[in-house]
């Protein structure tokens, strides 16, 4: 599990992408630079660890019917938000061809 943690590749852009946002905007100079992105990498590190270590530890007490509802639950939820962006696009797409008929 830690090895898939740290090799995921969403993960790797996910986490420089989040670090060089931070970093533009800290303005503190080389010195803090450095002292930011090594905190970031310890960070990132125990996180990916802690997390392998979680789900190993947290699989003695899981049983397939949690597995279950855990399932459907995040179901659910993917489903409404997939259903959710699906509306609002379609919104954005009438608001869209409005204001070009407005326009043009």
């Amino acid at each position: 599990g830690t090895f898939f943690s740290m090799t995921n590749p969403f993960a790797v852009a996910f986490w420089l992408g989040l670090g060089a946002g931070v970093t533009a905007t800290a303005h503190t100079g080389l010195p803090g630079t450095i002292i930011f992105f090594a905190g970031f990498f310890v960070g990132a590190v125990f996180w990916c660890v802690g997390f392998a270590a979680a789900v190993s530890r947290g699989r003695r007490y899981v049983n397939a019917r949690l597995l279950r509802a855990i399932d459907a639950l995040c179901g659910l939820a993917l489903s409404y938000f997939g259903l959710r962006l699906l509306w609002q696009s379609l919104r954005a797409l009438r608001l869209l061809r409005f204001a070009r008929a407005l326009v043009g």
